[in-house]
């Protein structure tokens, strides 16, 4: 009986990394989804994988997203809130939002 083990990390893809660039996105968000969009390809989710890049780019394109979004995580006492600006989630969910977390005390 063989098992195949999911490889641990993130993948790099540097012609959607620069697509998504090109097209509007900050270095950051670019480098962010097109790591979210290779990872999900090596881990067989195809349809959250490379295939999502033109949708990332027909996104910005219509101007329904910003490239480029500002977060914001607010912590006193129990009240938490965290804004994206009008943009894709991902990058600020991942990077952002643990950062701010971290220095305000939530472990």
């Amino acid at each position: 009986m063989t098992h195949e083990v999911a490889t641990v990390g993130k993948v790099d893809h540097p012609n959607a990394r620069n697509c998504l660039i090109k097209d509007g996105y900050s270095a950051t968000s670019g480098r962010v989804l097109s790591e979210n969009c290779a990872t999900a390809q090596r881990d067989g989710s195809e349809s959250h994988g490379l295939f999502r890049v033109k949708d990332y780019v027909a996104t910005i394109q219509s101007g329904y997203v910003n490239g480029d979004p500002s977060s914001a995580l607010w912590l006193p006492l129990a009240k938490r809130e965290f804004q994206a600006s009008s943009g894709s989630m991902h990058a600020t969910t991942l990077t952002d939002l643990l950062k701010s977390m971290k220095k305000n005390g939530v472990r």
